[in-house]
């Protein structure tokens, strides 16, 4: 027995970012399954606003009311929406983008624990994301969290690949990701969106080597430019005021 254990130990380490990935894709689907055949696939009403607008759109399109709150949320209700249409109404299809999304941040704090462990130990700290309560339930939802979550991760993956490059193409490439993941970000939450782009920013400042100035401008024109583009003003100012004032804005 002990033999097994320690070959399976062995086997899921030489791949740990597929085994922590099948891992929380495993759970979420349970525990989505779960609310799907006995709660009518909602728990909570946020969860449940979403189900019926990515029905209603299916059936009729963008309704005049609902376009502002489609369009603040699009980055998550259009891949739902689409898969779902694609599917069809079946049990558990709006829920995938959501566990999939789950499963995503599972693997990418495997990835960056794995830059600085063992695999065992960067397997280790992945299943745990994996299998937190709270993770495992706002990504069996049809919530957008667990989009937020998974952008948040890949961008702290491809910050820290990008700051290890030294060559152009290296430089250019990271630039396109980071810019790619915060602008997804900006069709999800705007308030997470100002937070990720003045963590970027700060990160940057930290980084040494020939291509440090450049870094902290690409990182600079994101907080910016990005916030700007998506209605919270200059480096997310608007939200700002909003937060002096009272968050429930």
């Amino acid at each position: 027995m002990r033999d097994y254990f320690v070959r399976l130990l062995n086997g899921l380490c030489k791949h740990p970012l597929l085994s922590v990935f099948f891992l929380a894709l495993l759970v979420r689907l349970l525990v989505a399954g779960t609310v799907v055949a006995f709660f009518k696939g909602s728990l909570f009403l946020d969860d449940h606003t979403y189900l019926e607008l990515v029905r209603a759109h299916n059936l009729k399109g963008v309704q005049p009311g609902d376009g502002l709150f489609w369009n603040s949320n699009r980055g998550f209700l259009e891949p739902v929406a689409f898969i779902s249409k694609v599917l069809g109404e079946l049990p558990l299809v709006t829920h995938l983008v959501p566990a999939v999304a789950g499963s995503v941040t599972a693997v990418a704090v495997t990835a960056l624990l794995k830059r600085h462990t063992t695999s065992a130990v960067a397997l280790g700290g992945g299943s745990l994301a994996a299998i937190l309560p709270s993770q495992v339930l706002w990504s069996s939802l049809l919530l957008k969290d667990s989009l937020i979550w998974m952008s948040l991760s890949l961008t702290a993956l491809a910050l820290a690949w990008w700051s290890d490059r030294e060559a152009a193409r290296d430089f250019a490439i990271g630039a396109i990701a980071m810019t790619g993941l915060v602008g997804y970000l900006s069709t999800l939450r705007l308030h997470t969106l100002v937070v990720c782009c003045i963590a970027v920013a700060a990160a940057t400042g930290w980084r040494r080597g020939y291509w440090r100035i450049q870094f902290m401008a690409v990182a600079a024109t994101l907080l910016l430019v990005v916030p700007w583009l998506a209605g919270a003003g200059v480096a997310g100012i608007d939200i700002l005021r909003l937060g002096a004032s009272g968050l429930e804005q």
